[in-house]
């Protein structure tokens, strides 16, 4: 009577055991039909991130790493860095935060999800987080979605894109000239040479007034698009 417990016990364990993986696989391949099924509307959110981010990065650049302009501007919106004898650069964390504005505001213009039809899309709001390093861009968006598509639903909470670009080092590369001009007082034309040979940009200087130069440190191409990063130094 023992044994014949003991087998029973080892034949319902085992049930259990076969029940489970059973159950598991089951869910498994529901979730990969489900994720396959969605993949689209995935790949678009991805894609437009990717897109928005790359025309942030171009916009902002093209400001000094600015979105929303400072009120020590020139009237074009190019930052001043440099007045008088005062340093205006910002922080990384500042532009990090000038290029989650720019991707929270302009996303949906890609979105269109009026292009897909066949799902029915159920957005929350969008709050982005940018990393800027030297050499690349990290979005990371908290943008919860509810994907259906027929009997299938999905939702996603997160999406993360990386886009290579130097913006954090051409923004490392402008402090250093503004923190050399603080000492010279003029615009030191062998400091810019410098400053391009050993960071590997090419840097145009532009007289915009008596007292006031356009510093632009340009890069390779971003997607077929100039990069340039922009500011100004004023003397006066």
């Amino acid at each position: 009577m023992k044994k014949e417990g003991q087998v029973s016990l080892f034949v319902i364990v085992a049930l259990v055991i076969i029940g489970t993986i059973i159950i598991v696989q089951f869910f498994w391949d529901r979730q990969q039909t489900i994720s396959k099924i969605t993949d689209p509307i995935h790949s678009h959110v991805e894609n437009c991130i990717e897109e928005i981010g790359i025309d942030g990065i171009i916009y902002t650049s093209s400001k000094g790493g600015y979105y929303i302009s400072p009120e020590k501007s020139l009237e074009s919106g190019i930052p001043i860095y440099l007045d008088e004898n005062s340093d205006f650069t910002q922080s990384k964390k500042i532009i990090e935060e000038q290029l989650s504005w720019y991707v929270e505001d302009n996303l949906h213009d890609c979105l269109a999800y009026e292009n897909y039809p066949e799902f029915v899309i159920e957005e929350e709001a969008i709050t982005a987080k940018t990393s800027l390093n030297n050499e690349k861009i990290i979005f990371t968006l908290d943008y919860p979605i509810r994907i259906t598509k027929g009997e299938f639903t999905e939702t996603v909470d997160l999406f993360s894109q990386e886009i290579n670009v130097r913006m954090g080092l051409a923004h490392q590369v402008a402090q250093s000239i503004v923190s050399n001009e603080l000492e010279d007082r003029y615009l030191c034309v062998d400091c810019l040479d410098y400053f391009s040979e050993t960071y590997d940009f090419s840097i145009n200087a532009l007289q915009y007034d008596n007292s006031t130069y356009i510093i632009s440190l340009i890069d390779k191409e971003l997607n077929d698009k100039p990069y340039v990063f922009t500011f100004a130094l004023d003397y006066d």
